[in-house]
């Protein structure tokens, strides 16, 4: 069966049906807990989340939004945008890292992580070792993230 697919104008109009803001379109459902913690620690306005069905999906929504049409935003993994040279409208919010995934993934999360789940006082933390973690991982895999690189820009397609 097709999804049914709505106009700019209705997608515009959508916001007042949910009774907030803006409407934010992110590429999958299980995005929409990331992208909820950022908006509201950090917009000054209400949002609903609407999720696209990935990341092509989403990029269907961009031409209205880069013409001016759109009045809702879109939120989004960078993957490899920045170093493949696409710079986006900012109405298109896009995670500092690859995905979410390498947003919450750095040495203070992953302390924070250890002293909850092992009951440690913060002076008790594992600071050092956690930092030594995150440098042998980006160690260990700084090779396959150049291949993955050059997968993606000569659009190879290996997994």
């Amino acid at each position: 069966m097709a999804s049914l697919d709505y106009s700019v104008e209705a997608k515009n109009v959508l916001n007042q049906f949910h009774r907030v803001d803006r409407v934010v379109y992110v590429e999958g459902d299980d995005d929409i807990p990331f992208w909820e913690v950022i908006f509201e620690k950090l917009a000054s306005f209400s949002v609903e989340f609407e999720s696209a069905g990935g990341k092509p999906e989403l990029m269907k929504l961009v031409p209205a939004i880069e013409d001016g049409k759109a009045d809702y935003l879109l939120a989004l993994d960078s993957d490899y945008d920045a170093i493949m040279g696409l710079d986006f409208n900012p109405a298109i919010i896009r995670t500092c890292g690859y995905s979410i995934e390498n947003t919450f993934i750095c040495a203070e999360t992953l302390c924070k992580s250890l002293k909850t789940l092992l009951r440690l006082p913060t002076k008790e933390a594992p600071h050092e070792i956690c930092k030594e973690w995150i440098v042998e991982i980006e160690d260990a895999i700084r090779r396959f993230i150049a291949c993955d690189i050059v997968n993606h820009a000569e659009g190879l397609g290996l997994a």
